[in-house]
This record gives C-alpha cells, sequence and structure tokens, in this order.
C-alpha cells in the first residue's frame, strides 16, 4: 500500500521535522505566514510551502480542547473540559501523601493483576507484578470465591 511520503520530491534537507508541520503535496518545511487569534482558544493560521517548485499555500487551525493540568490561578473568562485521562483523579490535599493502592511499592508505577484458575472451581491464585520491566516486585495468594445468593427481580 502506498504512503504519501512515497509521493514527496522535496530533497530530504528540505523536509519538516517532527515538530514542524510539513507540505502534504510535497513534503518539504511549511512556514506559518500570518495567525490571527479569533479567541484565546482558537486561531487561524496561513502556511506557505518552503519548497520553491511547490509553494503551496495553505490554511490551518489551532485550537486548545482541554486542561492537561488545572493552573494555581485559572482565567475565570476561560471554560474548558478536564483532560479525558485526568477527569477522575482526585487533587490531593495539601500535604497529604499518595496513595499507593494499586501502585507498586517500590517504583510507584501501576500493578499487573491476574487470576490464575485452580482445579478447585472456587479457589483462584491472585497473582500481582510489577508493570515496569525494570522492577523485580511480585506478590500472589490464594484466594476463594464465596457465593452470594442473587436478589430476585419482581415478575
Amino acid at each position: 500500500m502506498a504512503k504519501i511520503e512515497d509521493f514527496y520530491h522535496a530533497p530530504a534537507e528540505e523536509r519538516a521535522n517532527p515538530r514542524q508541520r510539513e507540505c502534504p503535496d510535497c513534503g518539504a518545511l511549511l512556514v506559518r505566514r500570518t495567525s490571527e487569534r479569533m479567541s484565546p482558544l482558537y486561531r487561524e493560521i496561513n502556511y506557505q510551502c518552503q519548497n520553491f517548485f511547490c509553494a503551496s499555500t495553505f490554511k490551518g487551525y489551532e485550537e486548545i480542547v482541554y486542561r492537561l493540568k488545572v493552573p494555581m490561578q485559572p482565567n475565570p473568562l476561560v471554560t474548558l473540559p478536564i483532560s479525558p485521562s485526568q477527569r477522575y483523579a482526585e487533587p490531593l490535599p495539601l500535604g497529604a501523601s499518595k496513595d499507593m493502592k494499586g501502585c507498586c511499592p517500590e517504583c510507584g508505577e501501576r500493578l499487573r493483576k491476574q487470576l490464575i484458575p485452580t482445579n478447585d472451581p472456587l479457589q483462584y491464585v491472585v497473582s500481582v507484578e510489577c508493570s515496569q520491566h525494570h522492577c523485580s516486585w511480585a506478590a500472589s495468594a490464594v484466594t476463594e470465591l464465596k457465593p452470594v445468593a442473587k436478589a430476585k427481580s419482581p415478575a
């Protein structure tokens, strides 16, 4: 299957690095010619290709869509949702230590948990290990499932 890079005809030294925009036509560096602030979160940008033989121009948009971290003094006029990854994180009170539940006691990374069945259908081995390759922390224990009476639904 053909990739877009197969159609680039700009010399390699003129191509954009990962932090820069590249021309979708030739792969050369796009330079920001004008930038107009439409709001505190939204900007309209005009780009021009640096490849002399291409010289394409483009209009693009840059937008801030959510917060990764809430600042100490947020702007009251800017309303942004919190990052999906941070939405359920609870801030720690000042001076409190981080709860290590679900984290490796040695390195603080997430733990990988696994239930391993045994010959007894109600007995399992719980295996817990650190998700980092460089950390060797691990633990296991035998646990027994206890039957629970289901609540009867009204018919």
